[in-house]
């Protein structure tokens, strides 16, 4: 056995499956098909009291999202679209989603199981401070 295949074995069994394909140990039709998509809003952005129906959240646009496993090591990261939308793929298991906010802003980390099958949804709100 090569020293490349000692090393692509040991890329793929340190969790590292992105890395794995990047270097050509893993073809990528072994992509994981587990995932994770949602939504990121930010609010309240409205000034003064909130009136009853009146919604001050926006859609969080260009901001990180990051998928940790349990040693906090990243497994996936995607940004934001102008609808505040993501989708993280990975293996399945649990995990935890962190919102990277560039401004003085509260996003809460979110607990998250990628199913062996289908896929997981998950909504966050991230607080922006004004009220």
């Amino acid at each position: 056995m090569g020293a490349a295949s000692e090393r692509c074995r040991s890329v793929v069994a340190a969790g590292w499956l992105a890395a794995a394909m990047a270097v050509g140990c893993v073809p990528a039709s072994s992509a994981p098909s587990h995932s994770v998509a949602g939504r990121v809003t930010l609010g309240p952005m409205c000034g003064g009291p909130q009136r009853e129906g009146q919604n001050c959240d926006i859609d969080y646009e260009a901001v990180e999202v990051r998928l940790l496993d349990s040693q906090g090591r990243e497994v996936a990261h995607a940004s934001t679209d102008a609808q505040g939308r993501f989708t993280l793929a990975g293996p399945a298991g649990r995990y935890t989603l962190r919102v990277m906010s560039p401004k003085v802003v509260r996003c809460a980390d979110q607990a998250v199981s990628l199913p062996w099958s289908g896929g997981a949804t998950l909504s966050v709100a991230c607080d922006s401070g004004r009220r």
